[in-house]
């Protein structure tokens, strides 16, 4: 089973702190030893969201969305 991380956050983009979410995430997967094979950040913006979601849900059998 393949998971996708997508944090949806303007914040993030142009914030020098650390995704302490996304890193939650991946270690949660990584802990029920699942392949977490991509983790992406996307603005606030509903256009950029949706193809993120897309194109998750096209490689992944699940897909994670925070922020």
């Amino acid at each position: 089973m393949k998971v996708e991380v997508i944090t949806v956050s303007d914040t993030q983009l142009t914030s020098e702190l650390p995704d302490v979410e996304a890193k939650y995430a991946g270690r949660a997967v990584h802990s029920i030893n699942v392949e977490l094979s991509c983790m992406i950040t996307v603005a606030e913006v509903e256009d950029l969201v949706a193809d993120a979601l897309w194109g998750s849900m096209s490689r992944s059998d699940v897909v994670l969305v925070i922020g």
